[in-house]
């Protein structure tokens, strides 16, 4: 069974409101990240209009309690039981752990709440290092070359999906861990 914990030694997620595409990025620049992409990424990798949101947290920096990040759940099809993820930590203030964490917390999050197969997320970065950091398996199910605007620059969007399977096998216990409950077996 996996449990859907929302902190950890390096992140806590708190529940926030739905906020669509660019008013994610606006939310964290008001809260004072900065060199977060482009408004563009947000509006075409993030949920739209028309996405189911099936949760969306604010990351909130341990000790200081700085918001750190965004994520959310959302784009479900019931069908093929998949869900879109999509995340933005800044590892300068929760540090490379409290970024695992992070990513970690969402897809165990997704995996909890909902009967999924696998969790899609959709990224202009080439990798997923802070979710690999988790010992999960998490593949690149495809590359979109010049697919969204960056500032003046056209990005590859890049698609990983992570599999329940895997992540029962690994993610699980490593969320656990990390959430004190317990060591390692």
């Amino acid at each position: 069974m996996i449990f859907p914990h929302l902190d950890t030694v390096g992140v806590r997620l708190a529940a926030t409101g739905t906020r669509r595409g660019g008013a994610v990025r606006d939310e964290l620049v008001g809260h004072g990240l900065d060199g977060l992409p482009g408004r563009d990424v947000f509006a075409a990798l993030w949920p739209g209009r028309y996405d189911q949101v099936g949760a969306q947290f604010l990351l909130h920096a341990p000790g200081t309690g700085r918001v750190a990040g965004y994520a959310s759940v959302h784009g479900f099809n019931s069908q093929a039981r998949h869900g879109c993820g999509s995340l933005v930590a800044d590892e300068r203030e929760l540090g490379p752990d409290g970024a695992t964490d992070a990513y970690a917390l969402t897809v165990n999050y997704a995996f909890s709440m909902w009967n999924l197969r696998k969790l899609y997320l959709w990224t202009p970065d080439e990798d997923l290092a802070a979710l690999r950091r988790t010992g999960a398996e998490v593949r690149l199910e495809g590359s979109l070359p010049e697919y969204v605007l960056d500032g003046a620059e056209l990005r590859t969007a890049h698609v990983f999906a992570v599999y329940r399977e895997a992540w029962e096998r690994t993610g699980a216990e490593f969320v656990r861990v990390r959430a004190g409950e317990g060591l390692p077996a």
